[in-house]
């Protein structure tokens, strides 16, 4: 739109129909008046003429028209002053117009929000304090705030992190933060032996520090020692950290068993307490609760957005769930598959760290019981570090 009729519409526009008498010499008066008076859009119609002028000057065309003899008639009128003139006439949307300009310059100017952007809670809190502590946090004023300042109190008193960024996003702090890389932890140098955590044959041993006891080829079992922590000299015993990787062949069995009618746990009933947040102030919606038994606890938070920034106003729900039982019936054919499943959920725990090279199977009924035997054949590494007693 140009930028005259922009401001046209801001002032008002009327279009009015001017007819009978002397039109042209209504026209040329109104042309000569002072100050002149603007008009646009003219249009001869037989023997009337259209006209647009802004809404402040259409009363000035009655002393004119009657000195002419020409009958002027509104057609149409359009912009602010029309639009707004039923809404001055309910003094409530006016009142309440003001109010909340008045209420949006005030609380425009605070912290409603504070958004660090990590997700352990532990560490969250952590930071919203030293924020707190540099005026940075829920209700306090926007203000010049030191950030070097800030940044250098944060990573001295938070070992987890070393570096923070902070900037405001309309009512919203945003704090981004870089985590600590763990670091590689030094070296075990206490003197130790390797043991052998399963019975099992030897497949390949490779000692880094320490003296081997057994030989490839060689069966061992659980507990035997497989690399020394202790070297002979001539001045006497040396110890050492061992370190070695020994493979094995190893022999797991896992059973499981399921019956055709078992209790499982399961969700009873959930209790909502949900509460009214505006700003920093919480308004409870509920009526008071105390859970008797086993429940799990879960916090939900709903708040409104605004083209998609957070608005400081929502719905926090504290959500009980009622832990039960229930009484669940398979088939035969449920059951196996069933047992199955949590059998080898179970030895995947187990051994995810060992090759599995084959698997045996055997399942039997007894009466509504099904028992699930596997036999697991792999190839896994059994050293297990046991310390020695200090020299």
């Amino acid at each position: 739109m140009h930028i005259w009729e922009i401001w046209r519409w801001l002032r008002g526009v009327v279009v009015f129909r001017a007819e009978g008498g002397l039109c042209e010499r209504f026209l040329s008066l109104l042309c000569a008046l002072d100050p002149p008076l603007d008009m646009w859009d003219i249009r001869r119609e037989s023997t009337a003429v259209t006209v647009s002028c802004r809404a402040s000057d259409y009363r000035r065309l009655r002393h004119v028209a009657r000195r002419t003899g020409t009958r002027v008639r509104s057609v149409r009128h359009y912009g602010l002053p029309f639009s707004a003139k039923p809404l001055i006439r309910r003094p409530g949307i006016v009142i309440g117009t003001a109010l909340a300009v008045v209420l949006y310059m005030l609380l425009s100017s605070r912290i409603w929000l504070v958004d660090v952007q990590t997700e352990d809670p532990a560490l969250v809190a952590r930071i919203e304090a030293v924020l707190a502590d540099h005026g940075v946090g829920i209700g306090l004023p926007m203000k010049e705030v030191d950030i070097p300042s800030l940044r250098m109190q944060a990573i001295a008193q938070i070992q987890e992190i070393n570096q923070l960024s902070l900037y405001f996003d309309g009512s919203i702090a945003r704090v981004g933060v870089q985590l600590q890389k763990p670091g590689a932890s030094p070296p075990d140098t206490h003197p130790c032996h390797i043991y052998a955590a399963q019975d099992g044959r030897i497949v390949s041993l490779r000692a880094t520090v320490g003296q081997p006891t057994v030989m490839e080829g060689e069966a061992v079992l659980q507990g035997d020692l497989l690399v020394s922590g202790i070297t002979q000299t001539a001045q006497g015993p040396l110890f050492h950290h061992a370190t070695a990787v020994v493979l094995a062949e190893t022999t797991r069995t896992f059973e499981e068993c399921i019956t055709l009618t078992e209790s499982v746990p399961c969700d009873g009933r959930i209790i909502e307490q949900p509460s009214l947040t505006i700003l920093s102030w919480t308004l409870p919606l509920y009526s008071p609760f105390t859970p008797d038994g086993t429940w799990t606890v879960s916090e939900h938070e709903r708040f409104l957005s605004l083209f998609g920034t957070s608005l400081p106003i929502g719905i926090t729900s504290t959500r009980y769930t009622e832990q039960t039982q229930t009484t669940v019936t398979y088939t035969r054919e449920q059951a196996e598959a069933l047992a199955r499943e949590r059998l080898e959920t179970r030895a995947r725990t187990v051994l995810k760290e060992a090759q599995i090279d084959r698997v045996q199977w055997n399942g039997v009924w007894e009466g509504e019981r099904y028992c699930l035997r596997a036999v697991y054949r792999c190839t896994e590494d059994i050293a297990k570090e046991i310390p020695l007693l200090s020299p």
